[in-house]
This record gives structure tokens, C-alpha cells and sequence, in this order.
């Protein structure tokens, strides 16, 4: 497995639980129609656990693992093209969500505003890191 396999398993993990944190601290805020004074440690806490992985793993296991190759590198920018189109597509649901849900006369909850585009960057982050996983399968 290499590097940036390595990498994308880690990441998926992690961003997995940081997604099921943030549903259910969402699930929080919306049922309250407040914002809580003191959980947004578990967010912070959370991202840690996405940035810290990303940097432990870039560490070679040999001395004759190659840090990137061609392959690698082109997988990432499809994976990256595949993300790019993916937070547009999230972004737009979720207008249309709220269009749905909070009618059309531009009433929307502001503490749906930040919900939105995190959750939108969370689901885009784990669309990234399964489209390497299948373009690295497909070899």
C-alpha cells in the first residue's frame, strides 16, 4: 500500500466520525433552534483528528517507497475534479433544501448557514478520498 492509499484510508476514517459528530451535534442545534455555548469543542477536537492523520502519514515506511509517482499524481487530480464538482452539487441541495423546508421568502436560520457548508466540505472531503480508493481498486 502506498502512500497515498495510506492516506486515504486514514482519512476516511476520520472524516467518517467527524461526520457523525457534526449530524448529531446538527441534529442538536436544529431540535433546540439554538447554538450550543460549549460543544463546539468536539468540532475542533474532531478536525484535529483529520489534520494530525494527514501529516503522520506522509512518514515512509522504506527507504525505497517512492513518496508519489505518475499514477499517484493523476489519481489525485481526478480524485480533486471529482470533489470540485461534488461541493457545487452539495452546495446547490442545499439551497434547495432550504428553499423546500423554509419556504421561498428568504427566511432561512442563520445557524443552518455554517451547517450547511461544513457538512457540505465533510461529505465532499469523504467523496475525495473513495474516489481514490476505487481509482487505486480499478488497477
Amino acid at each position: 500500500m502506498n502512500n497515498t492509499q495510506k492516506g486515504a484510508w486514514i482519512m476516511l476514517a476520520m472524516a467518517l466520525f467527524t461526520l457523525a459528530v457534526s449530524v448529531y451535534m446538527a441534529f442538536g442545534i436544529i431540535t433546540t433552534k439554538q447554538v450550543p455555548e460549549n460543544n463546539w469543542i468536539f468540532p475542533v477536537f474532531c478536525f484535529l483528528f483529520i489534520v494530525v492523520p494527514f501529516f503522520v502519514s506522509r512518514k515512509k515506511q522504506s527507504s525505497k517507497e517512492v513518496q508519489k509517482d505518475e499514477r499517484d499524481i493523476i489519481i489525485q487530480r481526478n480524485a480533486a475534479t471529482i470533489c470540485f464538482f461534488s461541493v457545487w452539487i452539495l452546495l446547490f441541495a442545499f439551497v434547495i433544501a432550504a428553499i423546500y423546508f423554509f419556504s421561498n421568502d428568504g427566511a432561512v436560520p442563520v445557524y443552518l448557514l455554517p451547517l450547511g457548508v461544513i457538512s457540505a466540505m465533510l461529505i465532499s472531503f469523504v467523496i475525495y478520498t473513495v474516489a481514490i480508493l476505487v481509482q487505486y481498486r480499478e488497477d
